[in-house]
Protein backbone atom coordinates (compact mmCIF):
# COMPACT_ATOMS: atom_id res chain seq x y z
CA UNK A 1 0.00 0.00 0.00
CA UNK A 2 2.97 2.62 0.84
CA UNK A 3 4.00 2.06 -2.75
CA UNK A 4 0.75 3.11 -4.56
CA UNK A 5 -0.06 5.86 -2.06
CA UNK A 6 3.31 7.25 -2.62
CA UNK A 7 2.90 6.72 -6.60
CA UNK A 8 -0.48 8.57 -6.02
CA UNK A 9 1.04 11.33 -3.87
CA UNK A 10 4.18 11.45 -6.45
CA UNK A 11 1.33 11.75 -9.86
CA UNK A 12 -0.33 14.97 -7.68
CA UNK A 13 2.72 16.70 -6.94
CA UNK A 14 4.18 15.95 -10.55
CA UNK A 15 0.67 17.54 -11.86
CA UNK A 16 1.22 20.38 -9.83
CA UNK A 17 4.35 21.19 -10.16
CA UNK A 18 3.94 21.28 -14.17
CA UNK A 19 0.29 23.17 -13.64
CA UNK A 20 2.35 25.67 -11.88
CA UNK A 21 5.35 25.95 -14.52
CA UNK A 22 3.45 25.99 -17.43
CA UNK A 23 3.55 29.20 -18.86
CA UNK A 24 7.66 28.75 -18.06
CA UNK A 25 7.85 25.58 -19.98
CA UNK A 26 5.43 26.21 -23.37
CA UNK A 27 8.04 29.36 -23.42
CA UNK A 28 11.40 27.56 -22.99
CA UNK A 29 9.64 24.49 -24.92
CA UNK A 30 8.69 26.11 -27.66
CA UNK A 31 11.97 27.79 -28.79
CA UNK A 32 13.74 24.74 -29.00
CA UNK A 33 13.71 23.53 -33.10
CA UNK A 34 12.02 19.85 -33.38
CA UNK A 35 10.38 20.71 -29.78
CA UNK A 36 7.01 18.90 -28.93
CA UNK A 37 3.99 21.37 -29.35
CA UNK A 38 2.03 20.60 -26.31
CA UNK A 39 -0.53 23.22 -25.88
CA UNK A 40 -3.48 21.06 -24.36
CA UNK A 41 -4.61 22.36 -21.30
CA UNK A 42 -5.06 18.74 -19.37
CA UNK A 43 -2.86 15.54 -19.46
CA UNK A 44 -3.91 12.79 -21.87
CA UNK A 45 -5.40 9.51 -19.99
CA UNK A 46 -2.95 7.17 -21.46
CA UNK A 47 -0.26 9.64 -20.55
CA UNK A 48 -1.50 10.08 -16.93
CA UNK A 49 -1.07 6.19 -16.75
CA UNK A 50 1.84 5.67 -18.26
CA UNK A 51 3.32 8.05 -15.52
CA UNK A 52 1.50 6.28 -12.84
CA UNK A 53 3.35 3.27 -14.24
CA UNK A 54 6.54 4.83 -14.17
CA UNK A 55 5.82 5.76 -10.44
CA UNK A 56 4.64 2.42 -8.98
CA UNK A 57 8.05 1.03 -10.46
CA UNK A 58 10.27 3.81 -9.16
CA UNK A 59 8.32 3.28 -5.96
CA UNK A 60 9.13 -0.56 -5.58
CA UNK A 61 13.04 0.37 -6.54
CA UNK A 62 13.69 2.94 -3.79
CA UNK A 63 11.97 0.83 -1.35
CA UNK A 64 14.24 -2.12 -2.03
CA UNK A 65 17.11 0.27 -1.81
CA UNK A 66 16.09 1.94 1.34
CA UNK A 67 15.59 -2.36 2.96
CA UNK A 68 18.56 -2.80 1.25
CA UNK A 69 20.56 0.20 2.57
CA UNK A 70 18.86 -0.30 6.11
CA UNK A 71 17.15 3.02 5.71
CA UNK A 72 14.43 3.26 8.57
CA UNK A 73 13.82 6.53 9.48
CA UNK A 74 12.67 9.36 8.24
CA UNK A 75 15.71 11.43 7.46
CA UNK A 76 17.67 8.44 5.95
CA UNK A 77 14.82 7.96 3.52
CA UNK A 78 14.99 11.86 3.28
CA UNK A 79 18.60 11.87 2.63
CA UNK A 80 18.41 8.84 0.37
CA UNK A 81 16.00 10.68 -2.08
CA UNK A 82 18.24 13.61 -2.03
CA UNK A 83 21.60 11.93 -2.97
CA UNK A 84 18.67 9.80 -5.90
CA UNK A 85 18.08 13.35 -7.09
CA UNK A 86 21.66 14.80 -7.07
CA UNK A 87 22.81 11.04 -8.78
CA UNK A 88 20.59 10.76 -11.33
CA UNK A 89 18.11 13.66 -12.71
CA UNK A 90 20.86 16.17 -11.84
CA UNK A 91 23.75 14.82 -13.23
CA UNK A 92 22.57 12.73 -16.36
CA UNK A 93 20.84 16.11 -18.19
CA UNK A 94 24.10 18.20 -18.13
CA UNK A 95 25.11 16.12 -20.88
CA UNK A 96 22.23 17.31 -22.94
CA UNK A 97 22.52 20.79 -21.03
CA UNK A 98 26.04 21.23 -22.70
CA UNK A 99 26.25 19.27 -25.80
CA UNK A 100 22.51 19.72 -27.04
CA UNK A 101 22.57 23.42 -25.90
CA UNK A 102 18.95 22.25 -23.88
CA UNK A 103 18.09 25.46 -21.80
CA UNK A 104 19.05 25.26 -17.89
CA UNK A 105 15.74 26.97 -17.20
CA UNK A 106 14.10 24.16 -19.05
CA UNK A 107 16.17 21.56 -17.25
CA UNK A 108 15.70 22.79 -13.84
CA UNK A 109 11.64 22.90 -14.23
CA UNK A 110 11.83 18.81 -14.95
CA UNK A 111 14.78 18.62 -12.10
CA UNK A 112 13.14 20.63 -9.89
CA UNK A 113 9.74 17.89 -10.45
CA UNK A 114 12.39 15.01 -10.05
CA UNK A 115 13.24 16.62 -6.48
CA UNK A 116 9.56 16.96 -5.41
CA UNK A 117 8.85 13.09 -6.72
CA UNK A 118 12.40 11.38 -5.49
CA UNK A 119 11.54 12.74 -1.75
CA UNK A 120 8.01 12.15 -1.19
CA UNK A 121 8.42 8.44 -2.76
CA UNK A 122 11.41 7.85 -0.56
CA UNK A 123 9.82 9.43 2.54
CA UNK A 124 6.55 7.70 1.97
CA UNK A 125 7.64 4.18 1.18
CA UNK A 126 10.19 5.22 3.95
CA UNK A 127 8.07 6.05 6.65
CA UNK A 128 5.11 3.05 5.63
CA UNK A 129 7.87 0.40 6.17
CA UNK A 130 10.34 1.50 8.86
CA UNK A 131 8.14 -0.55 11.67
CA UNK A 132 8.33 -3.46 9.40
CA UNK A 133 12.02 -3.35 7.94
CA UNK A 134 13.14 -3.25 11.58
CA UNK A 135 11.87 -6.38 12.62
CA UNK A 136 13.01 -8.06 9.57
CA UNK A 137 16.70 -7.00 10.06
Amino acid sequence: MAVVAASVAALVANLGWYIASARQWRKLNSARPGAIDDNRSRPEPVKMLGETVRNIVLALVIACLLFHGGVVNRAGALQMGLLLWIGLPVTLPTGSMVRENYPRQLAAIHAGDWLVKLVLLSVIVGLRHSQTWRGVR
